[in-house]
């Protein structure tokens, strides 16, 4: 009578050899896939600044505008990119693709770029004053490096920021909500942070002493035509800024901040 030979099948070791090459092979790949992914990502909202960059030159020809500020009198991005809607230039707001990340304006430069999404500050985060200062903000609790001060916190609007309130809290950069009714930046309010850049309201009247110094990156301020006042070391530079400022050729405008003192960008 003939045996039947039967497989044995696997032993134990070939399926932990099998298992660990597996594990290998996947240990490899996801990190080469969400590179991949992430990548992609970014030529997404790389073509989609070049859209935005074209559309724009566009927008600023029709209007008339294409050798100045190619949005003048539109105060945010949301509002910018609304207008390029309603003009036709664009079908629908472009959606960012990287997280935590969000289409800017640079008025320096004219153009578009991505940049770390902004915080718009709420009362969970913010101090106010009392008294005479209950439209003050005089204290930032919060985390987040990048912030918009928006127009009014709780239903208070915000006037002033009080001395010393937003001082090494560690700021990359600030700005203000198109609604703002700040006139006043009392003094080294935002002293001794990482900013890099700073677009102020068009309703500010003063800033204090010390107000922006100890940003040793800061080298773009964005200022209204309002302001009567600007006290001693306000920005980096000594009294450079506020000197130009005050000058035939300062007033409203984007300063820079080069070899140690500001000049005004054409």
């Amino acid at each position: 009578m003939r045996r039947i030979k039967y497989d044995s099948g696997f032993t134990l070791i070939e399926i932990l050899v099998v298992v660990s090459i597996v594990a290998v092979i996947i240990a490899i790949a996801v990190p080469v896939f969400n590179n991949q992914l992430v990548q992609a990502r970014i030529a997404a909202d790389q073509a989609n600044v070049r859209i935005l960059n074209s559309v724009s030159k566009a927008y600023g020809v029709s209007h008339g505008t294409i050798s100045g500020d190619i949005f003048q009198g539109i105060p945010t991005d949301t509002a910018r990119i609304d207008a390029l809607i309603n003009d036709g230039y664009l079908g629908e707001p472009p959606v960012v693709q990287q997280e935590d990340k969000r289409f800017v304006w640079s008025t320096t430069g004219q153009t578009w770029h991505t940049d770390d999404a902004s915080y718009v500050l709420t009362g969970d985060s913010i101090t106010l004053g009392s008294g005479y200062y209950q439209t003050a903000i005089t204290g930032y609790s919060g985390s987040e490096t990048n912030i918009v001060i928006p127009g009014s916190i709780n239903g208070t609007a915000i006037n002033t920021i009080y001395q010393d309130s937003f001082k090494h809290k560690g700021l990359t950069q600030i700005s203000f909500s198109g609604e703002s009714t700040v006139t006043r930046i009392h003094a080294r309010a935002f002293q001794d942070n990482a900013l890099t850049s700073v677009s102020l309201p068009n309703s500010l009247t003063r800033i204090d002493f010390g107000a922006f110094s100890g940003n040793p990156n800061l080298n773009s301020v964005s200022i209204g035509a309002n302001v009567t006042t600007i006290e001693g070391n306000a920005f980096n530079g000594g009294d450079s800024f506020k000197n130009l400022y005050f000058s035939a050729e300062g007033g409203a405008g984007t300063y820079l901040f080069k070899d140690g003192v500001w000049v005004k960008s054409s």
